[in-house]
């Protein structure tokens, strides 16, 4: 038999299991969002070590943090690039990059842009990235600055992509290296030895890259059609007006699409799940309970692998 300690809530730091600190089942990951942001505006968001987009080379001691409210400053300014680069209710938005604070910032931005998120595993390689991509008839991608050249080597592959947005500024010179490297074996990742002479005396010749004709017609599919660029920030006063109005505009149910998930694609090519705004707001739910009861000034690491589970908890 299993006994179960009783919880004690004599402590003021605890806070008894309340129906109101729940998600409303009939409201949206956006509406939920903003209740959060108002309740919780002055608390800890989230923390991190290597910078919002994750890069090791700004890894520092001490973790930073962010609270509700500057998070939402993040949601608002990602929310309008999306918006102002065409993205129109029910387009689908592949995230295509690694564990970061700006993975999850876009994440719920593209459901306030009234999007569905795709989120895909980075470990699935290039095939599997534009089946799903295909698949789910993709036209934005969000990506980080390490698989950048992944997308722009392979461009077209892609049958319906519009956007190309990184998450980070990227350095043009160091992306037009890689992708020549890429073109150079058909779009996939090869040995970098490649580059080097042949260690055969008779046949000391370089290996020739791509020719001058498919790197003009990638850079130009990329670059003069503007379907590349970055996300930017700037400091802004409280958006919380501007996101509401998306909200009422957008005019988005509980049953809409928030997302598309898929398998990590190990015993054949990826299986996606579609999720509803309620199936999100279900799952959080039964998440919270786990961890009854809440803590003001708690503090919880999450170690999970956010593009095959709900990113909300």
């Amino acid at each position: 038999m299993i006994r179960v300690k009783p919880i004690n809530y004599s402590h003021p730091s605890l806070q008894k299991h309340q129906p109101d600190q729940e998600a409303d089942m009939n409201s949206t990951v956006p509406e939920n969002y903003l209740r959060a942001v108002q309740k919780y505006s002055h608390c800890k968001f989230m923390g991190y070590r290597t910078g919002l987009a994750c890069n090791v080379k700004q890894t520092v001691d001490q973790y930073q943090f962010i609270t509700y409210e500057e998070s939402m400053q993040y949601v608002a300014q990602i929310t309008q690039q999306l918006l102002n680069k065409g993205l129109n209710k029910g387009d689908r938005v592949v995230i295509y990059a690694k564990n970061s604070p700006l993975w999850l910032l876009s994440d719920i931005a593209i459901s306030f842009a009234g999007g569905v998120s795709v989120p895909i595993y980075d470990t699935l390689g290039i095939e599997n990235i534009v089946y799903c991509c295909n698949l789910t008839e993709a036209a934005f991608v969000i990506v980080s600055t390490d698989y950048l050249a992944n997308i722009v080597s392979n461009l077209k592959k892609f049958e319906h992509l519009k956007q190309i947005i990184a998450l980070e500024k990227y350095d043009q010179d160091a992306l037009t290296q890689q992708v020549n490297k890429l073109l150079l074996n058909d779009g996939k990742v090869f040995d970098d030895t490649r580059s080097l002479y042949s260690m055969n005396s008779n046949n000391s010749q370089s290996i020739q890259g791509p020719s001058e004709e498919i790197i003009e017609t990638t850079q130009n599919q990329m670059v003069i059609t503007d379907k590349l660029s970055y996300l930017q920030f700037e400091d802004n006063t409280n958006q919380l007006e501007y996101l509401n109005n998306i909200v009422k505009n957008n005019q988005l149910t509980s049953d809409d699409v928030n997302s598309v998930i898929f398998s990590s694609g190990t015993s054949g090519k990826p299986k996606g799940v579609i999720l509803s705004h309620k199936n999100v707001l279900g799952c959080m739910k039964c998440a919270c309970r786990q961890i009854v009861p809440y803590r003001y000034q708690s503090e919880l690491i999450i170690c999970i692998v956010i593009s095959s589970s709900s990113p909300y908890l």
